[in-house]
């Protein structure tokens, strides 16, 4: 991991520190975008005998953040994009700054994916630029600016949980049930018939309108009636399936009843089991479900 930055001589110039704990950690979210602002000291070296006459800038900076769930497993979750970014060499002194890593909400949505309940962990690859300013005849000024270099640094940052979750919640992220609908680029077959019904769903949602929302429902209807095709469902025992004439009585609400019912069966049952037995995805559609039939029904 390369954390400092070296000159055209191979002098040290400075060297970026990120700052812990960031109490002063920002999250900031638009309607389809965040940026989270990580403070950040920038630590100028003093220069060598010899390059005395040469003072160091850092200007912009850019790069990318990673995230990963196992090694050699990186996944882009955002930008790091500063073109305002500029600091002036300041011999021994510590100058404080930040950095910004923006994306949009799906970005953040894989990355609190991946961090499945963990520390937040991110990867970055920075490349910035330094041009010197350059005594002339000893005089302090004027001074001549050289051409911009570039310079690469690869850093890997902890933030706080405690931190992160708190920043989570003052953007109203964490209260967004999201929809994580998988969908594998080359499903096996017979399961292609499912995937092809939930992505018609999907494209339904997404254009949205009073006949969008009833294509999307028939879809998904067409994805479960392909499932059950494949995996009849095992209702476990003292379960008998209603009459199709009882069944053909049964109203919306009492449909929507009827998912309520078995969720809270689901929940009794995890009251009752190991930890170990459930999953992020088991919470997940627990709580997208929940929330759901909670917005259906508008309390």
């Amino acid at each position: 991991m390369q954390d400092e930055i070296s000159g055209v001589y191979g002098e040290p110039i400075a060297k970026i520190i990120f700052n812990e704990p960031a109490e002063h950690l920002r999250v900031i979210r638009s309607v389809s975008e965040f940026t989270v602002e990580i403070p950040i000291t920038i630590r100028f070296k003093t220069m060598p005998k010899g390059l005395e006459h040469l003072h160091p800038s850092l200007n912009y900076l850019w790069g990318d953040v990673f995230t990963s769930n196992s090694p050699n497993n990186n996944y882009s979750v955002g930008k790091i994009s500063q073109l305002d970014f500029k600091e002036d060499f300041r011999p021994n002194q510590d100058s404080n700054s930040r950095i910004k890593w923006t994306g949009n909400l799906s970005s953040l949505a894989l990355f609190e994916k991946i961090r499945n309940g963990g520390t937040p962990k991110i990867q970055l690859s920075l490349h910035g630029e330094f041009y010197y300013s350059v005594d002339i005849d000893n005089r302090k000024t004027p001074r001549i600016r050289t051409e911009s270099k570039t310079f690469w640094l690869n850093y890997n940052i902890e933030i706080s949980k405690d931190l992160w979750i708190d920043r989570l919640r003052k953007i109203d992220f964490l209260e967004n049930v999201l929809i994580e609908i998988p969908l594998p680029t080359s499903p096996n077959s017979p399961w292609d018939d499912v995937w092809k019904a939930i992505v018609d769903a999907r494209e339904a949602f997404e254009k949205g309108g009073t006949t969008a929302w009833k294509d999307c429902i028939v879809s998904c209807r067409l994805a479960l009636e392909k499932w059950q095709n494949i995996e009849k469902e095992d209702m476990g025992a003292g379960w008998q399936s209603p009459s199709p004439a009882d069944r053909r009585l049964r109203t919306k609400e009492q449909r929507l009843d009827n998912i309520r019912w078995h969720l809270l069966q689901l929940a009794h049952y995890s009251a009752h089991s190991h930890a170990d037995k459930w999953t992020r995805e088991d919470a997940l559609i627990m709580l997208s479900t929940l929330s759901a039939l909670l917005a259906q029904r508008k309390p």
